[in-house]
């Protein structure tokens, strides 16, 4: 089967498999302006993008572009240059998602999906579950994306397509998560999702002012893709095969400082909330 997972990077120091399936995309391509070092590599500013965006929407302009542009393929997914799914049985990774370090990534053996098994079976493959403490969606107020922009983001939903509220309020209140935007399923799986995903986006988008978002919190598109694609599969009752993450770095004093910047933001923004109420 013709298979081609995209691989979402930003900056050339990055870890990439690069073989026959997984093909490295440059995001944000439209942006940096020294492109001449990746004249062989495929960037999201060719074809039909959204490149422009990629600030706002992070690996998100990849798909769009994988969406528009990759045909004569049977499956396609999205991974990161980071982030890898991990198809090995004899992986010694037992959790959803491990970290690991570049010297352990490099060793490691490309992994590759059985698609003819996999598909026999399921129809679509998404990151491994993990329970979380809290629900999805306060996890992710807590984290990444506000309280007011959830509530933005659902009235879109709720306006544009409100079949889809049922399995939306049934994820985000659980406390099981499948997260990072990455997928591996059928070609045409991009058709029906990314029409869907990206007109709620556009409109959200008209909606939410960036304006004074620091760089982290104006990623806020791409953070909404991780959550509305678990929606998407759940809505549409497709048979998911939940996959191991390998983790290629550890960012847990980063993320533990990120965590509580956004706690005091969504503090100041619910005090802002009240007063104009």
């Amino acid at each position: 089967m013709n298979t081609k997972i995209i691989v979402c990077f930003h900056k050339m120091e990055d870890f990439m498999w690069n073989n026959e399936v997984y093909m490295p995309l440059f995001c944000g391509a439209e942006n940096n302006i020294n492109n001449n070092e990746r004249k062989n590599i495929q960037q999201d500013n060719e074809g039909e993008n959204i490149s422009s965006k990629n600030k706002n929407y992070s690996e998100l302009t990849g798909l769009y572009w994988a969406w528009k542009n990759l045909r004569n393929i049977d499956y396609t997914g999205l991974v990161h240059y980071r982030r890898y799914f991990d198809f090995s049985k004899k992986t010694p990774f037992k959790r959803s998602i491990t970290a690991i370090t570049a010297d352990v990534f490099k060793k490691m053996p490309i992994s590759m999906p059985d698609t003819y098994k996999i598909f026999k079976k399921y129809d679509i493959v998404l990151a491994a579950k993990h329970i979380i403490k809290k629900s999805v969606k306060e996890n992710f107020s807590n984290n990444w994306v506000s309280v007011v922009d959830f509530e933005i983001l659902e009235n879109v939903i709720k306006k544009y397509s409100p079949e889809y509220m049922p399995a939306y309020k049934n994820y985000i209140n659980s406390n099981e998560d499948s997260c990072y935007n990455m997928f591996l399923a059928k070609r045409e799986f991009l058709d029906g999702y990314c029409k869907w995903l990206f007109d709620i986006l556009f409109e959200v988008e008209k909606i939410i002012n960036i304006q004074h978002y620091s760089p982290y919190y104006a990623r806020v598109f791409g953070f909404m893709g991780e959550f509305l694609l678990p929606v998407y599969v759940l809505h549409n009752k497709m048979k998911t095969y939940y996959c191991p993450v390998v983790f290629v770095g550890d960012e847990k004093n980063q993320n533990l400082l990120i965590y509580w910047m956004f706690r005091m933001r969504n503090i100041i923004m619910h005090k802002i909330k009240n007063i104009l109420k």
